[in-house]
Parts: structure tokens; sequence; C-alpha cells
């Protein structure tokens, strides 16, 4: 394999950069836009909820199917306040990207320069592994918390629920990011230490 394909030129980060201005807008665009859209088009409000107290659908003489899990709800005429509840979980999304995007800005900056082994650039790698830890934390609180109340509001039988856990591998992959970034975090730490020792010989 070329070594050329996999070492970073000027041309690569300037496309690095480009790609996260492009994700920096593209995510808001489309995970608060769209809704946005559609309360002000009069659209129906289209929300996933888990839900597990549906009626039981009748398959053959003596068998029954009861749905469990994630049911599709279109709410016509919802209200404001139902509107800006669901656009909590993708807010924490939104909020919890930029973060991480600004610290890995820095990041992808001091690389770029040449000198990415700095207390700055560790510093910044920490941030994203706690951003990317304590956002995926935040998005399940407020998706249980923002389901539940949700599933009170629109579907018959759940009006005593207060927590959905929604938790699955997205959950997973998550905190497997942040334990990755913490990691290569360390690895530069010590790549701190060994630039400044070898500072000190010279």
């Amino acid at each position: 394999m070329n070594a050329k394909l996999l070492t970073f030129d000027r041309s690569d980060y300037r496309a690095t950069k480009v790609l996260m201005i492009l994700l920096a807008i593209c995510a808001p665009a489309v995970l608060l836009g769209l809704p946005v859209y559609d309360l002000a088009a009069g659209n129906p409000l289209r929300v996933y909820l888990p839900a597990g107290a549906l009626a039981p659908i009748s398959v053959a003489d003596g068998v029954s199917v009861t749905p469990w899990g994630v049911v599709s709800v279109e709410a016509v005429g919802a209200s404001i306040g139902t509107w800006v509840l669901s656009l909590v979980p993708p807010l924490v999304v939104v909020v919890a990207l930029w973060v991480a995007l600004l610290f890995l800005w820095r990041v992808v900056a001091a690389a770029a320069a040449g000198a990415p082994f700095t207390r700055d650039t560790v510093h910044c790698l920490r941030g994203i592994a706690l951003t990317v830890f304590l956002g995926s934390l935040a998005h399940w609180l407020a998706s249980g918390i923002v389901d539940a109340a949700l599933s009170r509001q629109l579907i018959p039988g759940e009006e005593t629920t207060l927590f959905v856990s929604t938790m699955g591998s997205g959950g997973l992959v998550a905190v497997g990011a942040a334990m990755l970034f913490a990691m290569v975090a360390e690895v530069f730490a010590r790549g701190v230490v060994l630039e400044d020792e070898l500072e000190g010989v010279v």
C-alpha cells in the first residue's frame, strides 16, 4: 500500500475541517430544523415511542400477539409544548456534538501545525472523551423522560409511565468511543512528557 495514502498533508487537514463544519451545520439542520419546519408547515408531530400497553392482535384460534416495543406516532394538532418537549433529546445531541467538534478542531489545528504533542491537545482529547460520555448519558436521561412524557400524552394506557429506558447498542458505542478517546489522550500525555525530556537533554 502506498504510504502517501495514509499520510495527511495540508489539503487533507483542510478537507477534515470542511467536513467538521458541514457536520456542525447539517446535524442541527436535520435533527432540529426538520421538526421546526413541520411545526411551521402545520404537519403532524411524528415521533417513535416505546409502548407496551397496546391491544392484543388475534392471529389464530387460541393465539394472540401483543405489540411491544417501538411504535410510530403521528399527532395532528400537537401543542407547542409537546413539540418543544420532543426537541429536547436531539438538542442534547447537537450541543454535545458542537462541544466535541470544538475540541477536535483544536486537535486538528495542532496536528496541522506540526505540534500535536501539547498539553492543550491532551486536554482537548480528554474533553472529547468526557463530552461523549456525559453527552450519551444526558441523551439517555432526556430520551427516557421525554419519551415517557410523550407516551403519557399520546398513547392510551401509558398514563403511569414515568421513565422509559431506551439504551441500546448506540449507548455502548458511545461509551466505547469515550474510552478510546481517553486512551488516546493518555498516549498523547506520554508523548508530551517524552518530548519535554528530549528538549531537556538537548
